[in-house]
């Protein structure tokens, strides 16, 4: 019965459906799901079925060389008649068959990784690690003839085609060869996805930027420049309009000072600025982005920090409290940094009670006797809070079950153990009942780390209360959680609080 309804629905909303119960982070098994759920229960959820799984199949196979060969010889196989007779004719040496598949994969497709194809023609055409280079330089001429009728045919068929191109994924020694695209792919085109390294050569930018006029995101590893030439990326950079810009810096420790001064003029264009490391180009560089809607910083792993190293970090973060953009953040997000609790309780006031998502993870603080700010920031400045992610310490354990109070409008919390601090039993206990009384009511999912120090009782204890609260079908993902004397108990208490609907059926663990 359900199947009937359901095959009454319009495609859009049965692939939203779909989509929505198989939000697995990784793609390869949530194509492994939809395939075993979907695809037998009739032909109009198998066609909707796999409209999702061939929407974005490279990106889905990566690391997967046996897989990526069957999706390439798949679209080998959807070719047209035309082009199958001229790769023939050409010697291509490629097994190409006349015969026409079920369905037009090609039409699915809407995510265009070129790097990942050309890799994986490289590697249909030598499949072997082990192989002569004079034989590889051989085979170009088909390689670049087969490329070229694939994506000749995915522009033709694929209407809502965008392209990403990420030259990390170079492992033959070989980026794609961007002039034979000239003319097949439409000029000015937008590049939904540029990652790139500092150390490329100038000739692919160019090329790059003979195709396409815009970038919606753009990644860059800042790797040591030595004595490159940077001149083909800064002239890249300098090139787009005032569209949005997703931008991610990977940094190192080498100044680049002509990509930085490019990306100054570019202050504007910015929506989202993801950091990783430290170095390169410094955070004060971005104080007068006035677009920015998401901050991502995440700095080295500080296990083994010294003193002078954190305060560095921590004096760092000093500039982005002058951030002009501060007031405009819908998600700000920390991980693996050393604090000033009174530089993050500023930050966090000059967001002016915009964010609805908040990541404190890992975070050494290097005035512990300032804890509470944060929490004080929280409980005052982040009333529509939607999401939270934040690591506990054996002090600001005490704090939390008051600043989740205030959060009405949480729907997904994760909490985690600070991994240099021990968190004792009887507190998690009062802790547990504490967070069940306080936590938002609109909670939909609760994420606990796996050293979180809670007992059976604990857990008991926070449930019942989320019950008394009538919070219903609440998503519980124990991330591999320590609980004391794990047994058969705490699956039965779990059990019976699905019965009565406050988890849903649903926990990972």
């Amino acid at each position: 019965m359900t199947s009937v309804i359901a095959s009454r629905l319009p495609p859009e909303i049965l692939q939203d459906i779909f989509k929505y119960n198989v939000e697995i982070k990784n793609h390869h098994a949530r194509y492994k799901s939809l395939a075993a759920s979907c695809l037998l229960v009739n032909r109009y959820w198998s066609m909707n079925a796999i409209s999702i799984i061939w929407e974005d199949p490279l990106n889905t196979c990566v690391g997967k060389e046996k897989s990526l060969e069957k999706i390439l010889k798949v679209y080998i196989s959807n070719l047209p008649r035309k082009s199958k007779s001229l790769l023939k004719n050409s010697e291509n040496q490629f097994e190409i068959s006349l015969k026409q598949p079920t369905f037009n994969y090609t039409s699915f497709l809407q995510k265009l990784e070129l790097q990942s194809l050309y890799e994986a023609i490289n590697r249909l055409k030598h499949p072997n690690a082990c192989y002569s280079m004079n034989s590889y330089k051989k085979t170009t001429k088909q390689r670049i003839s087969l490329l070229q009728e694939l994506v000749k045919h995915f522009v033709s068929e694929s209407p809502k085609l965008t392209y990403q191109i990420n030259m990390n994924k170079i492992k033959w020694n070989e980026s794609i060869q961007f002039e034979s695209l000239f003319g097949i792919i439409p000029f000015n085109s937008t590049l939904d996805k540029l990652s790139c390294f500092t150390t490329h050569t100038p000739e692919i930018y160019f090329r790059i930027s003979k195709i396409f006029s815009e970038i919606n995101d753009l990644q860059i590893f800042c790797n040591r420049i030595d004595q490159n030439d940077n001149t083909a990326l800064v002239s890249l950079i300098n090139s787009l309009s005032t569209s949005p810009l997703k931008l991610t810096l990977y940094r190192c420790s080498e100044p680049i000072p002509q990509i930085t001064n490019s990306l100054r003029s570019k202050l504007n264009n910015l929506t989202s600025l993801i950091i990783d490391g430290r170095g390169s180009i410094p955070l004060e560089t971005f104080q007068e982005c006035t677009r920015l809607k998401i901050f991502k910083l995440k700095l080295d792993n500080f296990k083994h920090y010294y003193d002078d190293d954190a305060k560095k970090d921590a004096d760092e973060l000093k500039d982005i409290i002058k951030y002009k953009s501060l007031n405009n953040l819908d998600e700000f997000d920390l991980c693996q940094v050393a604090i000033n609790n009174q530089h993050i309780s500023s930050i966090i006031q000059n967001t002016n009670n915009n964010l609805k998502v908040l990541k404190m993870k890992w975070i050494k603080s290097i005035d512990p006797e300032n804890e509470e700010f944060p929490f004080k920031a929280i409980t005052e400045n982040c009333t529509i809070l939607k999401e939270l992610v934040i690591s506990l310490t054996a002090t600001t354990v005490k704090y939390f079950p008051t600043c989740i109070r205030t959060l009405t409008c949480l729907q997904n919390l994760t909490v985690e153990r600070y991994e240099d601090d021990q968190l004792l039993e009887e507190d998690m206990y009062f802790w547990a009942e504490a967070l069940g009384k306080n936590i938002s009511l609109s909670i939909k999912v609760l994420s606990l780390d796996k050293n979180l120090n809670l007992n059976n009782e604990a857990f008991d204890k926070f449930l019942y209360q989320c019950y008394s609260r009538d919070i219903k079908n609440l998503h519980l993902i124990i991330d591999r959680l320590k609980i004391t004397h794990i047994d058969e108990k705490i699956k039965q208490i779990l059990w019976s609080y699905i019965q009565i609907g406050t988890l849903s059926s649903e926990i990972n663990s």
